[in-house]
């Protein structure tokens, strides 16, 4: 008879792909960046594909430098609002882009204002299209930090119209987006659009990574642990018992998504830090 133990199953490895692009005010200096998901299909994104790019994002070694200190606008579904993740970042580096919702979907408007006032009372930023400025859209107006005019819609005229209608309806900051010509661009500012984006200023960056993924029965203890409240010391351990996983957690509550000033090296201090409820959220979502 055998009296080997078992073997302790193996971590995986998965890539990351994802781009940025910049977006800069009138001096060309860069004030934020938007993401974009490489993986899912311009039309094909879901809360789960919003809330693993976001994870993706802090999972990076490349995090620091794909958010700096800058802002990371960050394109969402409605339904994604609701989610977990947005409990794992910290608010005052994140611009949440919300969709306008189809035409067929006009009674829906009034229905998402109250996860739309709560998200922007948890300090996030939210940014909107040009669609915020008509009358069925009035109650989302006064949530809006920034709105996105895309000049590739929009025609010279509407355009001026709706920039002049937001300077006066909105203290948002207001940014033209696919930017691609110096004419564009002079156009714009001489509106009074303070802030850009395009191929005129930046293509997007692609940003392609590994993460290194610990076993599920790593994660699943772990998530067992906190279901049952275990003590700080008790999760130590088994953090202490998983290279990737204790590497994971203090990748992730070091990145510049959790907002930080100082590193930890501790994973008492992480999870002190983190809190069960969302050491529980990163462990469902590191699964």
């Amino acid at each position: 008879m055998s009296t080997d133990h078992p073997q302790t199953p193996e971590p995986t490895s998965s890539a990351i792909s994802m781009a940025r692009q910049a977006i800069v005010n009138d001096s060309g200096s860069i004030m934020g960046y938007e993401l974009f998901d490489r993986s899912v299909k311009a039309d094909a994104h879901t809360a789960s594909s919003d809330a693993q790019m976001l994870f993706n994002l802090l999972s990076l070694a490349e995090g620091e430098t794909l958010i700096g200190k800058t802002l990371l606008f960050v394109n969402c579904t409605h339904d994604s609002l609701a989610g977990g993740h947005l409990d794992l970042v910290a608010p005052e580096h994140v611009v949440l882009e919300i969709p306008s919702l189809p035409a067929s979907q006009v009674e829906q408007i009034a229905l998402r204002l109250p996860t739309l006032q709560a998200i922007h009372a948890r300090g996030f930023k939210l940014a909107f299209d040009y669609s915020v400025l008509t009358r069925s859209y009035e109650d989302w107006l006064p949530l809006a930090s920034y709105i996105k005019f895309d000049v590739s819609i929009l025609k010279p005229p509407s355009l001026a119209s709706f920039v002049q209608l937001a300077q006066v309806k909105t203290k948002a900051k207001l940014i033209a987006e696919k930017v691609e010509t110096e004419i564009q661009y002079k156009q714009l500012k001489d509106l009074g659009v303070g802030l850009f984006q395009g191929y005129w200023f930046a293509q997007p960056t692609i940003i392609e990574g590994q993460t290194l993924r610990p076993s599920q029965a790593a994660i699943l203890q772990l998530i067992n642990l906190v279901r049952k409240q275990a003590s700080t010391a008790e999760i130590e351990e088994a953090l202490k018992r998983d290279p990737t996983l204790s590497f994971n957690l203090l990748r992730f509550i070091n990145s510049a998504g959790f907002g930080l000033r100082t590193e930890v090296t501790s994973f008492k201090h992480a999870v002190m830090l983190l809190g069960l409820k969302k050491l529980f959220k990163w462990a469902a979502l590191l699964m």
